[in-house]
């Protein structure tokens, strides 16, 4: 909810999802907030990742092409914020 300018953000460029979107754990993963697709799931399960202020409800989730145009911000637990836009 603080200012995004100083947040940390990767780009994704238009190979990197589909028409749908881009399923959560894909995004984290590229965002590099997880090591592994496991420990990306045991986040989720354990309500630890937001996407814009809103709990993803499981690591089935995709996220938008019109979310991702706009930008979306992931947070992870209670501190880590990360920024993901498309080129």
């Amino acid at each position: 909810a603080g200012n995004s300018d100083n947040m940390p953000s990767t780009q994704l460029g238009d190979d990197d999802f589909s028409d749908e979107g881009i399923n959560i754990i894909d995004a984290m993963i590229k965002a590099s907030l997880v090591a592994s697709r496991g420990e990306a799931r045991r986040l989720i399960d354990q309500g630890g990742i937001s996407v814009n202020g809103e709990k993803v409800p499981n690591a089935n989730h995709k996220v938008s092409a019109e979310l991702l145009n706009e930008s979306i911000k992931i947070k992870k637990g209670k501190k880590v914020f990360h920024k993901v836009v498309v080129e």
